[in-house]
């Protein structure tokens, strides 16, 4: 198989250094393992862990040793290399390890019985070089890191604990979850990207507990059941991270706060909650395509702030005292087809300092909701947008209904705004035939119309003077209705 004139050179290079490294006061298992206290050879039965013919010096692993599991480096220790190259390993005996456990070179790692990790730094488990873990018992991580690198894979079909440490996936490291993950502790998960692209597949429970924490520079995708309850944040700060929430899966924070910034993405086609006092943060030109439901709930807050951006394709909902929130020059487009209701009973939508909201499909504002225009922000509405009001609208920046868009202002509905209104030309009279239309004590804010205003509530035009209680003068728009 290619590797007989190799495995040849190998024992004369065995045999020349056992005859050398006598005097340089080393020992063959230093000089060929690495100072490694055990290495597989695979010399036995091939696979198994209990068989102590498959060890190098003879004899199984104890706890307190440093373990290598690596066929291109245990190559002077095997007769047979090029049959048992790659390794396959079966784990069938339960197992602590409290010292360095190495995987590399292709090697299959079956974990069929419970493997525990304790140790402490430098001593970790590193998977390298193509390697791959399936866990089909339980593993539990109580102290010490685990490294996922050169295109390594673990494969979780029973259940990981990680209660303390890290774990840490980066040159192109896989974790496929498809059972229960928990993390736990102080520790976090890295999914990097610092010389290859590293993902996280959740297709299983994922449930993260405070303060344990995620950071992403690599990719993470939800198709499973995702439970946040860490206000220490799943971080996503790199251009190269690319988080999803699958058709079918749910994300659910309960506490929890998701970060997605730095250019990253978040994309929703599920179900993404925010509960308790849980947030959605859109910072620094992160943005977030939702095409499923995504719902606030309690007193949790969308934040879309410095640059950030939200497209709404699905259904956005905000409930109970929960905020959506845009703030220096955050925005968020409601594009055709899109839904956001607001039914807040305390607070609003709040947009200010130069944020919009873009409607280009349905914005509903229910009767306990309420949506703050403040300076400098505004609501633009476009066709074939709707919005409907039968809750508050104050307006101290901008409402605009551009032509072929309709703003509905139902019963019990008030949108309180100032300055300059552009209803059309049935107000250039000064505003005679606007039904509803009364004085209010904003100043200097607009309300243009170009569409179409169905007003069965009321419509409060401020004047420029707080104190002067008539109506100021209207300005016509081209082609506006009310």
């Amino acid at each position: 198989m290619g590797y007989r004139k190799y495995y040849s050179s190998k024992i004369l290079l065995l045999v020349l250094t056992a005859s050398i490294i006598p005097i340089l006061g080393m020992s063959v298992q230093d000089s060929f393992a690495g100072g490694h206290d055990k290495v597989f050879t695979g010399n036995g039965d091939g696979t198994s862990w209990s068989d102590s013919d498959n060890w190098f010096p003879p004899g199984s692993p104890s706890p307190s040793q440093s373990i290598l599991i690596n066929c291109d480096q245990a190559f002077d220790f095997i007769e047979n290399f090029d049959e048992v190259c790659p390794f396959v390993v079966n784990l069938d005996v339960p197992f602590t390890v409290e010292n360095l456990l190495d995987i590399g070179y292709m090697t299959v790692f079956n974990q069929n019985e419970n493997l525990t990790h304790d140790t402490g730094e430098p001593a970790t488990i590193f998977l390298g070089f193509n390697s791959v873990w399936n866990n089909n018992a339980l593993f539990t991580n109580t102290n010490g890191d685990i490294f996922v690198n050169e295109g390594s894979t673990i494969n979780n079909f029973a259940t990981f604990l990680m209660q303390d440490d890290d774990l840490r996936l980066s040159c192109d490291g896989t974790f496929n979850n498809n059972n229960i993950y928990t993390h736990s502790g102080d520790g976090e998960l890295f999914v990097d990207d610092n010389c290859g692209g590293s993902i996280y597949n959740n297709f299983g429970t994922f449930t993260l507990n405070d303060p344990a924490r995620v950071h992403l520079h690599g990719d993470f995708a939800n198709s499973g059941t995702l439970i946040n309850n860490s206000f220490d944040t799943i971080g996503a700060d790199d251009s190269s991270a690319d988080i999803t929430n699958a058709k079918g899966a749910t994300w659910t924070q309960n506490d929890g706060k998701l970060e997605v910034s730095e250019g990253s993405s978040f994309t929703n086609r599920g179900t993404f909650t925010n509960n308790d006092e849980s947030q959605l943060l859109v910072v620094s030109e992160g943005s977030v395509s939702n095409f499923g439901t995504m719902n606030n709930n309690d007193e949790s807050q969308l934040e879309v702030t410095e640059g950030g951006d939200v497209f709404n394709f699905g259904t956005m909902n905000n409930n109970d005292e929960s905020l959506i929130v845009l703030d220096e020059n955050g925005d968020v487009d409601n594009e055709e087809g899109g839904t956001i209701n607001n039914r807040a009973d305390i607070f609003l939508i709040g947009v200010s300092e130069g944020s919009t909201l873009d409607n280009f499909g349905t914005l509903n504002n229910f009767g306990a909701g309420e949506i703050l225009l403040n300076d400098g922000s505004q609501i633009d509405n476009f066709s074939p947008g709707i919005l409907n009001n039968d809750g508050e609208i104050n307006n101290r920046g901008g409402l605009n209904t551009f032509e072929g868009a309709v703003l509905n202002n139902k019963a019990g509905g008030v949108i309180t705004t100032s300055g300059t209104v552009c209803p059309g030309d049935v107000c250039a009279s000064g505003g005679a035939a606007a039904s509803g239309v009364t004085a209010s004590d904003h100043d200097d804010q607009t309300m243009e119309n170009d569409g179409t205003i169905n007003n069965a509530g009321i419509i409060n035009i401020g004047p420029t003077d707080p104190n002067d209680s008539d109506i100021p003068n209207l300005t016509t728009c081209e082609s506006g209705v009310i």
